[in-house]
């Protein structure tokens, strides 16, 4: 279990205000387990899809693109 995590959240949602708070307790209380369960459940569709992102791939023209991920990203194009 990762307990930063949980106490990282539960620090957001305490920061919140009142009325958003609400809103977040309503939100939560009608996901069930089995809903979350059925969501994250790699369908034969999904994983298809998942194997098929590295084929027929055109290469890139940038450089060094793992080493230099954030700056393609978050740089402003000039």
């Amino acid at each position: 279990m990762n307990t930063q995590l949980v106490d990282s959240l539960v620090q957001v949602i305490l920061a919140l205000p009142t009325e958003e708070r609400a809103l977040l307790g309503e939100k939560l209380a009608t996901a069930s387990p089995l809903e979350a369960a059925t969501d994250s459940a790699w369908t034969e569709e999904a994983v298809d899809v998942f194997l098929a992102l590295g084929r027929d791939v055109v290469p890139g023209r940038l450089k060094n693109t793992a080493v230099n991920h954030d700056r393609y990203l978050y740089s402003n194009p000039e």
